[in-house]
Order: C-alpha cells, then sequence, then structure tokens
C-alpha cells in the first residue's frame, strides 16, 4: 500500500509539473516555462536540459536505460560510470569500424 501511495504521489507531482509549464507557455512566459523544465528534467531525470540537448538520441537512451537511480530517478555515481564506460567502448569500436572501412576503400581505390 505504501509503494502505490508513493507512485500515486509522484503521478501527481508530474501532473502539476507539466501544467505549471502548460500555464506559463499559455500565457506567453516562455523563458519561464523553459526554466521549469529545465528544474523538472533535473529533479525527475537527473539531467539538465544543456545535457540533454548535447547527447545523441543513443547516447540519452542508453543513459537512461543504465540510469538505475534511486527514489528521485536521478542517476548514481554508479550509473553515470557505466555510462561513461559504454559510450566510451561504442565510440572506440565505431572509430575501428570507420578505420577497416577506409583501409580497405583506399586499398581498392589504388
Amino acid at each position: 500500500m505504501v509503494q502505490r501511495d508513493y507512485i500515486l504521489r509522484m503521478i501527481e507531482q508530474l501532473g502539476a509539473f507539466v501544467a505549471g509549464i502548460v500555464e506559463l507557455s499559455r500565457r506567453g512566459k516562455y523563458q519561464e516555462a523553459l526554466a521549469l523544465v529545465d528544474q523538472g528534467l533535473l529533479r525527475y531525470v537527473g539531467l539538465s536540459a544543456r545535457m540533454v540537448d548535447s547527447l545523441s538520441d543513443e547516447e540519452l537512451v542508453a543513459l537512461l536505460r543504465l540510469q538505475g537511480g534511486g527514489a528521485s530517478g536521478a542517476p548514481t555515481r554508479r550509473s553515470w560510470r557505466s555510462w561513461r564506460r559504454c559510450c566510451a567502448r561504442r565510440r572506440r569500436s565505431a572509430t575501428r569500424g570507420r578505420r577497416a572501412r577506409t583501409r580497405t576503400t583506399t586499398s581498392t581505390a589504388t
């Protein structure tokens, strides 16, 4: 029963958050609405809007999957490290693949 109450409370908070953004937008207070979005991202997801904008779609999905945060949903230090290692491995393997394709392309071209 406690878990259900917690989930309902979180849904209510999220609903109030979204309603606040919609109301500010309706009034034309776009900067305030964006600031509220940034606060909500930090509170509910643990990421700033700037960080979300800087990530590719794949990186954002990978981070959210690995997140495993606490009650607030914010990422733990461990999940950040896991995510960074995962992204670094992907970049290395993508770079190796590009190098191999470049070598085969240049060797067949000559």
